[in-house]
C-alpha cells in the first residue's frame, strides 16, 4: 500500500477525501451511470454534461484537501459542500435552466448529496484540535474563509482564530 494512501485511511477526513474522490471520479468518467443511481434521473446528454462538471468539482476538492487535511482546508471543503447544496436550490425551486422535471429532481438529489458531503465534514470539524504549522493551502483556506459568509463560523467550529492569517 502506498504510504500516501496509507495516511489518507489513518484519519477521517482522509477517508472522507478518498471516498470523494472515488464519486468525483464515477461522476467524471461514467457520468450516465451514475446519473442512472439517483432516483428520477435520467441518462441523457445535459445530465451527463453536469455530471462530468461536478464529478470534476469533487475530484478537484479531493485532491486539493490532500490525504491528511488542515482543520482550516477541512472547513474550507465544508464552505464549498455547503455553497454547492445552496446553489441548487434556485434551479430547483424555479425550474431553470432545467426544463425537465427529471433534471430539477436530479438537482434536488444532488444538492442533497452535497449536504450530506457538508454535514459529514461540518461533523469531523470538532474533532480537530489546534492547526499545524501552516503552508499554502491552510493559509489560504483561512484568508478565504474570513472573507467568505459563514466562513468565521467554520472556523470557530473547528477552534481557529477568525483573524486573518499571519
Amino acid at each position: 500500500m502506498s504510504p500516501l494512501l496509507q495516511q489518507a485511511l489513518h484519519t477521517r477526513a482522509g477517508r472522507l477525501g478518498l471516498a470523494r474522490s472515488v464519486w468525483g471520479l464515477a461522476a467524471l468518467t461514467v457520468p450516465g451511470r451514475v446519473a442512472t443511481l439517483l432516483p428520477g434521473a435520467r441518462d441523457d446528454r445535459f445530465t451527463r454534461s453536469i455530471g462530468r462538471v461536478l464529478g470534476a468539482r469533487h475530484l478537484a476538492q479531493a485532491v486539493l484537501s490532500g490525504p491528511d487535511p488542515t482543520p482550516s482546508v477541512q472547513a474550507m471543503g465544508v464552505w464549498v459542500d455547503g455553497a454547492h447544496a445552496a446553489s441548487t436550490l434556485v434551479p430547483v425551486l424555479t425550474g431553470r435552466p432545467f426544463g425537465a422535471p427529471a433534471h430539477r429532481w436530479a438537482a434536488l438529489v444532488d444538492g442533497g448529496i452535497a449536504a450530506t458531503w457538508a454535514y459529514v465534514g461540518w461533523r469531523g470539524l470538532p474533532v480537530q484540535t489546534g492547526e499545524p504549522a501552516g503552508g499554502f493551502r491552510a493559509d489560504a483556506a483561512r484568508v478565504l474563509l474570513c472573507r467568505l459568509p459563514g466562513g468565521r463560523l467554520l472556523l470557530r467550529r473547528a477552534g481557529l482564530p477568525t483573524g486573518s492569517a499571519s
